[in-house]
């Protein structure tokens, strides 16, 4: 069976499978376009940015510290080894190594588009069973909406070793520019235990480490959907959340007795082979008490 139809008509015929193809990846429908050049080429445009439809789109309009990765790594990024105190590197020449064991030093190994994932930070750190953070100065306003999109290895639940693979947000105090370890807000978007992976939120506050709220959890074997997080500061108070392309868990808020002065992500390896990576593929911010996601 043959149809034929008008130039027009295939056109609309186009523009259909093309928008229920996009639907999950951009605003999709009136929003594409086809047009005809001089040389009879097809033109395909869409509305830019917005992300309706998703949640990874780029905006239309980028916060200034908005950071999509998608190029070498800002200089304003450093890393911290929170367990000792201690000043870390940003090691973008040496290769991540992806079956092998890294468990010496302080060098973070990051690769900003890479070839084989572009438009992702991809971070290895050392497997010491320590935190490490990378994080950048930053003025909070009296509201603002940070939020970041992650990926994360895991291992299965016969080889899940506690806190190994473990990546999140992280808000700290200022201490003569590096981070002060004994005031942080940490959201654990994959805290990994025996035989679960949870997201998890942790406060320091004067040195004292406390749990804030609940947790939600995801047997390990089975992976975890979960690959946003939010922390939303209204006023005093911020509210922790976790997302999945579908839906956002609200697992609690708290206040501080520190003045917050950077933002950034947390990690932790444990000395298991192999040496797990993480993926950033970026950090957003708008200034709102609306939860606008």
């Amino acid at each position: 069976m043959s149809m034929k139809l008008t130039p027009l008509r295939f056109f609309e015929k186009v523009k259909k499978i093309i928008a229920g193809n996009l639907t999950n990846y951009i605003v999709a429908g009136n929003n594409i376009s086809l047009s005809t050049d001089s040389d009879g080429k097809v033109s395909i445009t869409s509305a830019g940015g917005g992300g309706a439809a998703n949640l990874w789109f780029p905006p239309d309009t980028a916060h200034a510290e908005d950071d999509e990765f998608a190029s070498t790594l800002d200089s304003d990024w450093a890393a911290y080894n929170q367990d000792d105190a201690a000043a870390g590197t940003l090691d973008t020449s040496t290769a991540i190594d992806f079956y092998g064991t890294y468990n010496s030093g302080n060098a973070l190994r990051v690769s900003a588009n890479s070839t084989y994932r572009p438009s992702w930070l991809q971070v290895q750190v050392p497997a010491r069973s320590k935190y490490y953070l990378i994080t950048k100065a930053y003025t909070f306003p009296t509201n603002v909406l940070i939020w970041a999109r992650f990926k994360f290895a895991q291992e299965d639940n016969a080889n899940q070793a506690n806190n190994d693979g473990t990546i999140g947000l992280a808000i700290t105090a200022n201490n003569s520019g590096v981070p002060d370890v004994n005031n942080v807000l940490e959201l654990y978007m994959n805290e990994p235990d025996a035989d679960s992976i949870k997201a998890t939120v942790w406060r320091r506050q004067g040195g004292s480490w406390a749990q804030v709220g609940g947790s939600t959890d995801s047997v390990a074997s089975e992976g975890q959907a979960i690959e946003y997080a939010a922390i939303h500061k209204v006023d005093s108070t911020y509210h922790l959340w976790v997302g999945t392309e579908s839906n956002w868990v609200y697992l609690s808020s708290t206040t501080l007795s520190f003045t917050p002065a950077r933002i950034g992500f947390v990690f932790q390896n444990v000395n298991v082979a192999p040496t797990l990576v993480s993926g950033i593929d970026f950090i957003r911010f708008v200034e709102t008490d609306k939860f606008v996601l």
